[in-house]
């Protein structure tokens, strides 16, 4: 099983802004891939039966999980469910299954969805699509490691995984002329706009068409990830710049 992570912020008021870039990704991929997953019943109510489910059922893979909460009848790939602090998808590529993630705890509590995954789970078999501001838009760069960058979300899993040897996809949302592209957690102002309230703005019309080809592209890498492994996706991908 491998998990793909995306990183945002719940709720309408964060639905489009850069930080949630990770969110547009995981869900585009999950389209992209058009495949049946996750065996379960439509169901607005989980009433008692989400607390009767234990953290540990996750052991044997999320589709199992859901199917205890959910039942049986098949649905296509696009159904999220939501289960304790986050909203899931499992998709079956091939010999390969992926359950695509999205924390509802907020950015930095993002760490706290490992409670309930798989504790069995190989850090190298974790994928984290992040927002990157040291990266313009229009560029992303995948990695085996690396450190957080001073990103919220990217310093709670740290934290609750215990390492920094997971992989991450840093896609970027900066200007063409923020900085030394890179990973860096320096707190500066942009033209007078403070990091927070650039990261939590939305995407400016001006950019909607390079938005949109920046998320068709890191989720087709999020998939080529799935099936081919980091090394592969750093060769194809990390050089790409949609911006020209």
């Amino acid at each position: 099983m491998k998990y793909v992570v995306g990183l945002g912020n719940p709720g309408e008021k964060y639905k489009n802004t850069r930080h949630n870039i990770g969110f547009m990704i995981v869900e585009k991929a999950v389209q992209i891939a058009n495949a049946k997953c996750c065996s379960i019943e439509e169901t607005e109510c989980l009433g008692n039966e989400r607390e009767q489910v234990s953290g540990k059922v996750f052991k044997r893979g999320c589709k199992e999980l859901l199917s205890r909460i959910f039942g049986s009848k098949s649905v296509d790939c696009s159904r999220w469910r939501s289960y304790q602090n986050m909203s899931l998808c499992e998709v079956s590529r091939s010999d390969e299954k992926v359950c695509f993630v999205k924390p509802m705890t907020y950015m930095n509590l993002s760490g706290e969805i490992f409670d309930y995954l798989s504790s069995e789970v190989s850090p190298e078999d974790i994928l984290v699509v992040v927002d990157e501001l040291y990266l313009p838009l229009g560029r992303m760069r995948f990695r085996p490691k690396g450190s957080a960058g001073g990103h919220n979300g990217l310093i709670s899993i740290e934290n609750s995984l215990k390492t920094k040897t997971f992989n991450r996809l840093r896609v970027g949302v900066g200007r063409a002329h923020t900085g030394a592209e890179g990973e860096s957690g320096q707190q500066e102002k942009l033209e007078g706009e403070s990091i927070i309230d650039f990261v939590l703005g939305e995407f400016p019309q001006s950019e909607s068409a390079l938005l949109n080809a920046v998320i068709q592209s890191a989720a087709e890498g999020v998939l080529a990830w799935a099936g081919s492994g980091i090394h592969q996706v750093q060769q194809q991908y990390n050089g790409i710049n949609l911006r020209v």
